[in-house]
């Protein structure tokens, strides 16, 4: 037996089968009898066993005219062919299936390779004849089958019957040994197949698991124990382990080695030499799981068309490479490789065995399980081909289809053939790509007839066939490196000014002019073949920009404006959602700490901002670099400052992060947010004609009024205007655009309507204010039982701020069960910036109301009217029938509470209903 140390290496080998091949004999007590063999009921299986391998056989024996009514032995022999081994043969398993005998003594001559079994005729069993019929089994083991040269081993096994045990086969009633039964020693020859081979050389640990197909190879160097002669055993060791075949190799050196290929799957295996009882080496065969699938089975021959994944899954074969066999009928292995060479390391190979390695696959190596490698189909040959995928080292193998169709050439076009923008706005040019490639050219301008023309590369960064280029009509014409004039508003896009700074293509000073410039598309190289014989040809059209209005709005000082929760700048979508939900309500009275929302309509302001936005800045830094370039300017200026006073202005440059701009470029609309607090630089102007901040803070106040106003003021987007000074602002100031509003600040105010509310002890309660904060801000009502009010309750609620500044609150008095009349409690309201309110509050009785009977009909003209004393009955009371006299019941009968109705206004009505009553009578008499 090998210690642990023994070693398994993986060789490209074949296993070698064990078979065995004999000759037997039975003997029968009995008479003498003329028995016949019976060649077509005889027969030894199985027939045909590998060389050099050691099998058990089962042999049937038919004979007839066999004398069983005697008492003499009778034996059935059967002589094997003289090539196979019978040194450990044995008899074993006897079963008599026909015939009156019974088993007896069995005999192994391995010298002239003979099987005896000698049968006892039994005269008390029903059918014992002088012509019976006898049909035996039995089993031969360890017959060891000859090692072949060249080609298989054929022989015949031979069957006779010797009636009377006399040891020879030649008597008259004998029936001598006649062939029954070919039997075959095939030759084993060792494959080349790589496909069969377990490459990776590793050294493998007693116990290993081993792919099915996979050879390995038992070191029998250690070994010094056994007989020399391994054996491959099926299941675990001890009496119960089946012989699957002897191992070639040597002890004490050598190697022996064993091919899996046809070993079952999911079972145990291991190789002695010391018997079934003890293992060298045991291990377990597993069929390798394995499948491969692509990521779409119809692919194009060219450009991104002609990709797809190539996704294999072999999830009892994790993180480790090995090789695969590809092969497809109808493509060749050199443009199998170019399928595979993107991903993979291919190379030629011999994958049928034919010694040849042209058009039969290729070998693609380091493939894994949970691969999604990108294979490219370009220039493969359209048609519909199925890829087998063959595992080099083991069984596994899968299959999978793919339809190449012939891709159409490139093409570039323009979805929205003419494109609106006001000048200084930022176009959106849609650019899609078609066909094989995911590029092409975008020329806006013709600079023969524009004086200006736009290069502009564009690459389809995400397969969608589409291209947003944004192209800013501000910065056309600019020069410097920062200054950015197309984009590509998906980032996996991409879209370059390939001739920006280029003399006088591409260089102006000044905005580009309003007017119509065409725009060619196309995916050739050069642009100048792209203006000259385009695929699609569209306008831009640039128009008059305008400076429109301004509005203002409130909102509560605690607004939230991020609806989306995604905790980055605040977006116009958001400003929207706020107006709807009634969080921005316009209004120009502003309360102390609320916002200020400024709503400026104007055109032609986005490519300005943009151009001073970048990816690490706000919109409010943006605007405030626009100011200072001089493009616009922002001034907020108090209107009644009063006596021999400068008025209070707000130094919007210095203002940082409390102020903040929402753009919403597509409807030319911008936010400006701004709280009417401190937080703000508010400062004393230089003087009542000087605007300019002073430097010297102020605090504003309520009563204030303010005029805020956006007046556009860049030469360049004014049309190119005159700056002499160089400064951005135009000379001329007659050209400026302004807008402007004026809101007035108030203190923040909160008050109930009442000092004290009496409330009762029912549901819907209202407790109710103004408040002078914005609409929408949200105000806490709570209700406190007084000390010594039992039970003590305590009740909370919230509500907001209606457009009138009304508030009311509901509450259910009906809980904790036992509040009543005379109860008392205090009332208190807050909200945001500080604001509260108090007030007292009493428990009263519900007011009961008793309403008059019901009645249909009235009282016939007989019917005397009630004394004036009667009391009026309850409201539950049935209306008395119409043909008699009605006595209101007597006041001492319980009255139903009313709690929306004064005390004794229902009597009253009751007294006026009967009083009715009695007139109509009277007049029904006369």
């Amino acid at each position: 037996m090998t210690d642990t140390n023994d070693k398994i290496r993986a060789l490209f080998l074949t296993a070698l089968m064990v078979f065995s091949v004999f000759a037997g004999t039975v003997a029968f007590t009995g008479a003498a009898a003329a028995a016949n063999t019976e060649a077509g009921g005889s027969s030894i299986s199985p027939d045909t066993v590998p060389e050099q391998s050691t099998n058990t056989h089962t042999v049937t024996l038919n004979a007839t005219d066999v004398d069983t009514s005697g008492d003499g032995n009778q034996v059935f022999a059967v002589d094997l062919p003289d090539a196979l081994g019978t040194s450990s043969t044995q008899v074993t398993n006897i079963v008599v299936n026909e015939g009156a005998v019974t088993a007896g003594s069995t005999n192994v001559d391995s010298t002239n390779d003979i099987i005896t079994v000698t049968l006892e005729d039994a005269t008390s069993m029903s059918g014992s004849s002088s012509s019976d019929t006898v049909n035996v089994t039995f089993d031969i083991t360890n017959v060891v089958a000859p090692e072949t040269t060249g080609s298989d081993f054929t022989g015949q096994a031979q069957f006779a019957v010797d009636a009377n045990a006399d040891g020879d086969y030649a008597d008259s009633d004998d029936s001598s040994f006649a062939n029954f039964q070919q039997l075959t020693v095939s030759e084993t020859t060792t494959s080349s197949d790589a496909d069969r081979t377990y490459l990776g050389g590793d050294t493998l640990s007693d116990g290993a698991i081993v792919y099915q197909g996979q050879e390995i190879i038992f070191d029998t160097g250690s070994d010094s124990d056994g007989d020399g002669r391994y054996i491959l055993y099926s299941g675990n060791p001890g009496s119960d382990a089946t012989t699957e075949t002897v191992l070639t190799g040597s002890n004490p050196a050598g190697n022996i080695s064993v091919d899996t290929t046809n070993l079952d799957s999911s079972t145990d295996y291991f190789i002695s030499n010391n018997g079934r009882s003890s293992a060298d080496f045991n291990f377990t065969v597993i069929e390798q799981s394995f499948s491969v699938s692509l990521g779409s089975d119809t692919v194009g021959n060219q450009g991104t068309d002609a990709t797809t994944t190539f996704e294999v899954s072999s999830d009892n074969r994790p993180s480790e490479n090995f090789d695969v066999y590809v092969s497809a009928d109808g493509i060749s292995d050199e443009d199998l490789r170019d399928v595979f060479d993107d991903s993979y390391t291919t190379s030629d190979a011999d994958v049928d065995g034919d010694s040849e390695d042209d058009d039969d696959g290729i070998l693609v190596s380091g493939v894994q399980d949970g691969d999604e490698a990108t294979i490219n189909f370009t220039d493969v040959e359209a048609g519909s081909y199925n890829l087998t995928v063959d595992v080099v080292d083991t069984t596994a193998e899968d299959e999978v289809s793919v339809t190449v169709e012939d891709t159409s050439a490139g093409a570039a076009d323009l979805p929205q053939r003419t494109v609106q923008v006001q000048q200084g706005d930022i176009a959106s040019i849609n650019v899609s790509v078609t066909g094989a490639t995911d590029s092409a050219k975008l020329v806006v301008g013709n600079f023969d007839d524009d004086g200006y023309q736009a290069n502009i590369s564009v690459t389809d960064g995400d397969d969608d066939g589409n291209v947003e280029v944004e192209f800013n009509t501000y910065t056309a014409g600019m020069t410097g490196s920062s200054t950015t004039i197309v984009s590509a508003v998906d980032s996996d896009d991409s879209a370059t000014l390939e001739n920006k700074n280029t003399g006088d293509y591409q260089t102006l000073g000044t905005i580009l002019d309003t007017g119509q410039y065409r725009m060619f598309v196309g995916t050739s190289s050069q642009f100048s073949t792209i203006v000259d014989t385009p695929d699609q040809v569209g306008t831009l059209v640039i128009n008059e920009r305008s400076t429109d209005s301004m509005q203002l709005w409130t909102a509560p000082t605690n607004a939230e404006f991020d609806s989306d929760d995604s905790g980055t700048t605040i977006d116009a979508d958001e400003v929207a959602s706020a107006v709807e939900s009634g969080t921005v309500t316009q209004d120009s009275d502003i309360a102390l700490q609320d916002y200020v929302v400024h709503q400026v309509s104007a055109s032609g302001l986005e490519g300005a901002l943009a151009s001073y936005k970048t990816s690490s800045n706000s919109w409010s830094d943006a605007l405030a670099s626009a100011i200072g370039a001089g493009v616009v300017d922002l001034t907020v200026v108090q209107q009644n400052p009063g006596a021999n006073r400068a008025p209070k202005v707000l130094n919007v440059s210095s203002s940082g992060t409390s102020l903040t701009v929402v753009p919403n470029a597509n409807a030319d609309t911008y936010y400006i947010l701004v709280k009417a607090t401190n937080d703000q630089d508010w400062e004393r102007a230089v003087s009542r004609d000087n605007l300019t901040a002073s430097g010297n803070d102020v605090d504003v106040a309520a009563d204030e009024s303010y005029q805020a106003e956006l007046t556009v003021t860049g030469a360049r987007i004014l049309g190119g205007a005159e700056d002499t000074d160089g400064d951005g602002v135009a000379d001329d100031s007659d050209l400026f655009q302004s807008v402007n509003a004026t809101f007035e600040l108030s203190e923040r105010t909160l008050e109930f309507d009442q000092d004290a509310f009496s409330v009762t002890a029912a549901t819907n309660q209202s407790i109710t204010g103004t408040s002078s904060v914005a609409p929408g801000t949200e105000i806490t009502v709570r209700l406190s039982s007084d000390s010594g009010v039992q039970p003590a309750f305590f009740k909370q609620s919230t509500v907001t701020v209606q457009a009138d500044g009304s508030f009311t609150a509901m509450f259910d008095m009906t809980s904790p069960d036992g509040i009543s009349a005379g109860d008392t409690f205090s009332v208190d309201a807050s909200g945001p910036g500080g604001i509260s309110a108090s007030a007292d509050g009493n428990v009263v009785e519900a007011t009961q109301t008793t309403e008059p009977p019901a009645t249909t009909t009235a009282p016939p003209a007989t019917t005397t009217a009630p004394p004036a004393t009667t009391t009026a009955p309850p409201a539950t009371t049935t209306a008395p029938p119409t043909t008699m006299a009605t006595t209101e019941p007597p006041a001492t009968e319980t009255e139903s509470p009313t709690s929306t109705s004064t005390p004794g206004f229902g009597a009253v009505l009751a007294v006026i209903a009967l009083i009715g009553a009695a007139l109509l009578a009277v007049r029904r008499d006369n």
